[in-house]
């Protein structure tokens, strides 16, 4: 009958479902990498951000001079190289920081649209959550606090290697 074609052309057998996966190691090394990159940023801009306040707790003239409306020429005021200094530090930093977690979003995503796309080949015949949707849960205001946190905990539980028989099914 029609419909135990569809069923035997949906299923896979297991050395098809081998050459369907695509690891996603290396998205998930490059993630990891990029999160580690994330936290000494971070960690440079508390070493700025207090260098600036200990800079102007030092020398608050220098600090209301460069603030003030007027033509205050702070390049003689103490201290005031160093201060532009790291305000110019820090400002790049900041600029470096925020590109540097779009791209740890953007490698993030393909990384979890790889993990739910290898459900099928690891034997899940028909995953509750779609690939696109899985990356999608992310943009959608309420939705994003609660469904992308299940979709990760799904793609985990039916990723396990242990959760495999021989056959490569669940």
């Amino acid at each position: 009958s029609a419909g135990d074609n569809r069923d035997l052309a949906s299923m896979q057998s297991y050395p098809d479902s081998i050459r369907a996966f695509i690891s996603g190691k290396t998205l998930a090394l490059w993630t990891i990498i990029l999160l580690g990159a994330g936290v000494v940023f971070d960690l440079i801009n508390v070493g700025t951000e207090s260098l600036q306040l200990f800079l102007i707790s030092a020398q608050p003239e220098t600090a209301s001079a460069a603030l003030s409306s007027n033509e205050t020429d702070i390049s003689e005021l103490p201290r005031s190289g160093l201060q532009m200094a790291v305000i110019l530090f820090g400002g790049m930093a900041a600029v470096l920081n925020i590109l540097l977690i779009i791209v740890t979003a953007i490698v993030f995503l393909i990384w979890e649209h790889r993990a739910n796309s290898n459900l099928r080949p690891l034997g899940v015949p028909r995953p509750e959550y779609s690939s696109r949707w899985a990356v999608g849960s992310w943009f959608v205001p309420i939705l994003n606090l609660f469904v992308p946190f299940k979709i990760i905990s799904y793609i985990w539980r039916k990723s396990d290697p242990d959760d495999l028989n021989a056959d490569g099914a669940f």
